[in-house]
């Protein structure tokens, strides 16, 4: 880094003859803002890097996430069969993320919609944190049928479920219960409760037990 000196020399000095002095002084002060410079202000190039790092270390959190939430939706570990079949969207869709089809339902395709929430962040002793945005919310009320959150804590692989509709306040979520964990009992219980949904030709639901 280039350091600009502009120390300043008394003004006694400035009038005197004592020039090898005045040097002297002008030069101390340049080398210690030399010495100071680069511990007050770091290179360009470093912030760059710290930045691309901590994009990139996102963009596999999220990645990781949303394999993490196929896993658990397809488990089959205590059923005959995977309860859901989940099907990627892609970016290209503002406010979900994945569509939900229920399986073991002959002669119907029911579904839900489900936005992936990563996080390292560990949980608290109530609650996972995420991160929404008001307008993820109101994205989301917009939707006709049920809608979820997913809240995925990468490091232990566990996966949290919240529910978007009717009641819900437009605003942003920030934290996931963790009795609403996605273990094998809850999984029964959202495919029940998207199952009991669609009979009732509503446009969204009014009420859900992961709310």
């Amino acid at each position: 880094m280039r350091v600009v000196c502009d120390a300043h020399i008394p003004y006694r000095l400035v009038n005197s003859r004592d020039f090898g002095q005045r040097a002297r002084i002008a030069a101390e002060r340049c080398q210690r803002l030399a010495t100071l410079a680069p511990a007050r202000y770091p290179s360009p190039s470093k912030i760059d890097r710290r930045h691309a790092m901590t994009s990139e270390l996102r963009d596999v959190t999220g990645f990781r996430g949303e394999k993490i939430v196929e896993l658990c939706l397809t488990d089959y570990k205590t059923f005959p069969e995977p309860l859901f079949r989940p099907a990627h969207l892609g970016e290209k869709w503002p406010a979900i993320d994945y569509l939900v089809e229920l399986t073991s339902i002959p002669g119907r395709r029911l579904y839900f919609f489900a936005q992936v929430k990563s996080t390292t962040i560990a949980p608290s002793s109530r609650s996972l944190r995420i991160s929404t945005k008001k307008k993820d919310i109101e994205r989301l009320l917009q939707i006709p049928g049920p809608t979820y959150l997913l809240g995925v804590h990468e490091p232990s692989e566990r996966v949290f479920v919240r529910s978007v509709h009717i009641g819900t306040p437009a605003r942003a979520i920030t934290s996931i219960p963790l009795h609403y964990e996605l273990t094998a009992g809850n999984l029964k219980q959202l495919h029940g409760e998207v199952s009991s949904f669609w009979p009732t030709g509503h446009h969204k639901s009014t009420v859900s037990r992961f709310a």
